[in-house]
């Protein structure tokens, strides 16, 4: 069903627009959560810097700094609750191995976390799971692999986006 006339981007307000062909238009959100905990703080800090190069509006939950540790199931809470509340689409978590996060999160109505050690599942994730959250592991995932993180575009989003 062919149901989109067009697409544009607003950098002012950092918003991706779908054109419907009956008129009116769906939002794809640039704002994203993220969270760690001690564990992922480092992986956490390369990927916000990516996202924020790349135009991100990016709400940090913490770990702020590691001075000031945040525990794994509190910002599994906090990611999962923003996202299941609907205030943000998407979330980011980190932890040692991805995966005390990402059962905190799916505990949340609404929240479709799923877990990545490598890019090749994040695009699958949200474009066939329609995962919302993603869960990364900061003793699993090397900092290189920011670097190849995707560079968003009209049609490309870090976690996928489903409709």
């Amino acid at each position: 069903i062919d149901l989109f006339r067009g697409i544009a981007y607003n950098g002012a307000v950092g918003r991706f627009y779908l054109f419907l062909k009956k008129g009116g238009l769906l939002k794809w959100d640039k704002r994203i959560i993220i969270g760690a905990d001690d564990s992922g703080f480092t992986l956490k800090e390369a990927v916000k810097e990516h996202l924020l190069k790349n135009g991100y509006d990016v709400t940090d939950v913490g770990t702020l700094s590691l001075d000031e540790p945040v525990v794994y199931y509190e910002v599994g809470r906090r990611v999962a609750k923003e996202v299941a509340d609907k205030k943000i689409e998407r979330g980011l978590l980190f932890c040692g191995t991805g995966m005390g996060v990402n059962l905190v999160a799916n505990k949340f109505p609404g929240v479709y976390c799923g877990s990545a050690r490598v890019f090749s599942p994040l695009k699958s994730a949200g474009i066939i799971n329609n995962a919302n959250v993603l869960a990364m592991g900061g003793f699993i995932v090397g900092l290189k692999w920011v670097s190849k993180w995707p560079k968003p575009s009209k049609y490309d989003f870090p976690i996928g986006s489903s409709l």
